[in-house]
């Protein structure tokens, strides 16, 4: 029934048994060992076994309970690829590496993974029921397309502190996103927001909103600040740079005037000229006419680019003069909100994300003690303020729901 080698690896099984345990002594399951058995339900590993081979369980369509064991180490590259009916996987915590396609078209609701450094591209792709992935200590790395677009109602992930690197597109690519949906991070999660989640996935830009008090302490200096930099762009708008361009458009309006009429100057002698005697007359103007050509589009080119830098100048311009005290004020309030995004995205610590009809927010009460405290990016866990098991700040109670405010 199973084909082992001298070295301990399962070459092949070849039994019908619906339940399948793996002898103790196999240290590696074998490529194809399983591949395109249709009658095994459940497979428990042995103690021994340290690493899956690629294309291992392929096909397995009926499959739908797998119980790795301790010790293993690496599931290769699409070692369950197309498992279409695995629904239960249990991980172990030695786990390093899942490898590309490993998990492709299964049916996962849940993923739970105690411990592993390295989750490869494409590793859970096309897993479409997955509504909950939880990621244990010991995860360093996700690498992009490895989850499914994650864009379904009722949906979490948790990652956890260890991790420092996830790639564009690692939790899918699109850009659809739901009401009702709503997504929490590990509480201790230091993960700076330069991934896929930020910029590319289906979530929106991640977004803060510092309460009043917090907004009313840089108030007035924000709103000063947006002032005096409009006051000086305005300034050097109207004093040097539209004149400027203004010149510069006239400059270029004259030369290309003046080379038209050389260009029709040498036309007129073209015409004029007849007989076979004129022939290299006519020769001479023609090279003449092509190189003026030439010099008059690229005047044009430059002279096009300067009129829309003048169009960007003045709309810039009448921007500044619109700007009354309420748009100022609002300007100011979006600044901070920004400001305090970026310092968050910085220290790495997103708490929790949450989806309401009040808009995408981060739940982190202790981001002003952070940002006064920290100068710098790289702080330690001990600076960071204590999160619930719920995933949220402290001080907070009862578990956040999809449309509760903020």
């Amino acid at each position: 029934m199973f084909e082992i080698n001298e070295y301990g690896v399962l070459i092949k099984y070849n039994g019908a048994e619906k339940e399948v345990r793996i002898p103790d002594g196999v240290i590696a399951i074998g490529d194809d060992a399983f591949a395109r058995n249709n009658k095994i339900r459940s497979v428990f590993f042995s103690p021994s076994v340290k690493s899956i081979g690629r294309d291992a369980f392929k096909y397995c369509l009926f499959l739908t309970n797998v119980e790795l064991n301790e010790g293993l180490v690496n599931i290769d590259e699409r070692a369950f690829y197309y498992c279409s009916s695995l629904k239960t996987v249990k991980f172990p915590s030695s786990l390093k590496e899942i490898g590309e396609y490993a998990f492709y078209n299964c049916a996962f609701e849940e993923v739970n993974i105690p411990c592993v450094t390295r989750i490869c591209s494409y590793s859970f792709e096309n897993c479409d029921s997955i509504r909950t992935i939880r990621l244990g200590e010991g995860c360093e790395e996700i690498e992009s397309y490895a989850f499914p677009l994650i864009e379904f109602h009722n949906s979490y992930i948790y990652l956890p502190e260890s991790i420092k690197k996830i790639e564009k597109f690692a939790f899918g690519e699109g850009s659809y996103y739901h009401n009702g949906y709503h997504n929490y991070f590990s509480p201790q999660n230091k993960v700076v927001l330069n991934y896929a989640i930020n910029d590319a996935c289906c979530f929106p830009k991640w977004t803060y909103v510092p309460r009043e008090n917090q907004i009313s302490e840089y108030f007035a200096s924000t709103l000063a600040q947006l002032k005096a930099r409009n006051f000086a762009r305005r300034k050097e708008l109207v004093e040097t740079l539209i004149p400027e361009n203004k010149k510069t458009l006239e400059k270029y309006k004259r030369e290309i005037e003046e080379l038209e009429a050389q260009k029709q100057e040498q036309i007129n002698i073209q015409n004029s000229t007849r007989g076979i005697f004129g022939f290299r007359k006519r020769e001479t103007c023609e090279k003449l006419i092509a190189e003026i050509s030439d010099k008059i589009w690229w005047k044009n080119k430059y002279f096009h680019e300067y009129c829309v830098e003048e169009r960007n100048l003045n709309y810039e311009l009448k921007n500044i003069n619109a700007m009354d005290e309420d748009a100022y004020i609002k300007a100011a309030r979006e600044s901070i909100i920004a400001e305090f995004t970026k310092k968050q995205q910085e220290l790495g610590n997103c708490v929790s994300y949450h989806y309401s009809s009040g808009g995408p927010s981060l739940f982190i009460d202790d981001v002003i003690n952070i940002y006064n405290s920290v100068g710098s990016s790289s702080t330690s866990s001990s600076t960071l303020p204590k999160d619930d098991a719920w995933g949220r700040p402290a001080g907070t109670s009862g578990p956040h729901t999809s449309g509760e405010g903020i």
